[in-house]
């Protein structure tokens, strides 16, 4: 990295790193274990939101060889609210960090990742930045190509960083600004699991933020397309699209918007599902369209909406 490169991320003086701990399937022990790596020359905090897991925090904490606050929620939270919990801890230290690094557990970030991503947050004056992440095997290692509208999207060149701008990024791994944060608010709560994300990322646009992917970091999610044929799954992003759309475009476009993912998302995803045998997760999906037409927002106690695996954004 250039010296130019070092003072930018030096000037960012402080992250804080949320971690949400849902089961014992969640890797903590190892993501805490290249934290260190990740964030050489970054002034690390964490905090790890025990979301009623049954993993032993401590005994992880106590391998580690960075420190953490530890919080516990009284209720199992959806992803938003979980990770609000660890936001709002953070925002009421004096001083508030920089910036909060919202990761997935099972997310494995290179070394010198998140210097990097600092330097292009302070570079640049972004609303956020996420690394590009994939599987394990090497898969989906691309940043997205289209809007959510399907507008094919430019690289955007900027201070000496492979950059593309896009209209969302990644729940699993975003760097966020405290100072957007601050004007936009948190995660809307009201979508329990999947699209919170999406959500704020539409705010932060609309406060005038860009949103980029820093293409020279590569990051692993471990976790990524696992919970693609989970019934929870389709049941909330097919029943959150409603909510999304109808809230952040009004009427009109939101409808529009509807259409378009209805014909063309919707559609391939039923013929993903035909090709799997997996007949049950149209069922899933119908039932959360359903529900998103009636109103229903938050915590589901529909059948489809039984959390059958640990949930995390991919």
């Amino acid at each position: 990295m250039n010296l130019m490169k070092d003072a930018s991320a030096a000037s960012l003086q402080s992250v804080e790193v949320i971690l949400v701990v849902t089961t014992e399937a969640d890797p903590l022990a190892s993501c805490l274990a290249l934290l260190p790596a990740a964030g050489e020359g970054v002034n690390l905090s964490v905090t790890v939101v025990d979301n009623c897991s049954s993993e032993d925090i401590r005994a992880a904490l106590r391998g580690a060889r960075v420190s953490a606050n530890v919080l516990r929620t009284s209720a199992v939270l959806g992803f938003g609210g979980a990770n609000n919990v660890g936001i709002q801890h953070a925002m009421q230290k004096n001083p508030p960090p920089d910036a909060l690094l919202v990761l997935n557990p099972d997310v494995e970030l290179p070394p010198g990742s998140i210097r990097i991503l600092c330097g292009v947050l302070k570079d640049m004056g972004c609303g956020a930045v996420s690394p590009v992440t994939g599987d394990k095997l090497g898969g989906n290692l691309e940043a997205p190509l289209r809007t959510l509208w399907g507008r094919r999207l430019p690289p955007v060149h900027g201070r000496g960083w492979q950059l593309m701008e896009v209209d969302r990024l990644p729940g699993c791994c975003m760097l966020i600004s405290s100072e957007s944060l601050r004007k936009i608010g948190l995660f809307d709560e009201q979508y329990f699991l999947y699209w919170e994300e999406i959500d704020l990322c539409i705010r932060l646009r609309m406060a005038n933020y860009d949103l980029l992917i820093a293409r020279e970091v590569s990051a692993i999610h471990l976790g990524a397309g696992q919970g693609r044929l989970k019934l929870h799954r389709a049941y909330y992003m097919w029943r959150n699209q409603i909510y999304f759309a109808m809230k952040n475009y009004g009427p009109l476009l939101g409808s529009l918007f509807l259409a378009r993912r209805l014909l063309i998302s919707n559609v391939r995803e039923v013929f993903t599902y035909l090709r799997r045998g997996r007949a049950e997760l149209i069922l899933a999906g119908l039932a959360g369209l359903c529900a998103g037409f009636c109103g229903e927002v938050g915590h589901s106690t529909s059948r489809f909406a039984v959390l059958s695996s640990p949930y995390r954004q991919s």
